[in-house]
């Protein structure tokens, strides 16, 4: 089985940046490799020959080969089996605490939808019969419920973030990835587009949100380190 190094960070922090130098780079010898290069892939020729035309179309649009979903669905599910009060407590902070965002939008359906497909990754990737480690950019830690949650004091925040670490099936190592408020502003505010929770959020507001998800963040750092896993911090100010 394989071992899972997670990334994590706030929006801004050059995360995606730094994982596509990591896979660019990452050679056949490394002890590790991405996770965009074990994700499970369909054969392009299958019995149908309108599955076989369709892989190949989305071949040709995207310079790879389509992903084998029935084999993440297949993993996700032995994960629920696996880790019921995990996904019974982490659903409960869904949907009674983030009920909408700064900005006003219901995101629950969209964040259920990226966990689904977090875990789904995850235990796909425990399974691999590899000894290399697997570089996941954002794992079951970077969904913990830091973006838009509705309690009102950092203490509640604390006691509902400790629950849930004390829940989640632990990556090998872990990798933080930050910098500076301003720094994170400065590149938030520099997209092309925005995501989602950052919608209509006026200069005032954003900075609230991201220092409250930095805050936030920095207590799990801690929370790592107490429960002893391996955790490098990175700061992408330069």
């Amino acid at each position: 089985m394989s071992e899972i190094i997670e990334f994590f960070g706030p929006p801004g922090s050059g995360k995606t940046s730094i994982f596509k130098v990591l896979s660019n780079t990452n050679k056949e010898k490394d002890n590790w490799v991405t996770f965009d290069k074990v994700m499970p892939l369909k054969p392009l020729i299958s019995k149908s020959l309108k599955e076989t035309s369709q892989n190949f179309i989305k071949l040709l649009g995207s310079g790879r080969k389509p992903i084998d979903t029935k084999k993440l669905i297949s993993a996700g599910d032995r994960f629920l089996l696996r880790n019921q009060v995990y996904i019974d407590t982490y659903l409960h902070h869904l949907i009674y605490h983030q009920k909408s965002s700064l900005n006003g939008m219901d995101l629950r359906f969209k964040r259920a939808d990226l966990f689904y497909k977090t875990i789904q990754k995850i235990q796909y990737f425990k399974e691999i019969p590899n000894s290399k480690m697997v570089l996941v950019e954002e794992g079951l830690i970077h969904r913990l419920p830091t973006f838009g949650s509705d309690s009102k004091t950092l203490e509640q925040d604390k006691f509902d973030l400790k629950e849930l670490l004390f829940l989640i099936p632990h990556p090998k190592a872990v990798i933080y990835i930050d910098t500076e408020l301003d720094v994170l502003l400065k590149r938030i505010a520099s997209r092309s587009s925005m995501i989602d929770m950052h919608r209509s959020l006026n200069k005032k507001d954003l900075e609230w949100l991201t220092l409250k998800i930095k805050t936030r963040m920095l207590y799990i750092v801690s929370e790592i380190k107490q429960n002893g896993i391996p955790i490098l911090e990175l700061d992408t100010k330069q």
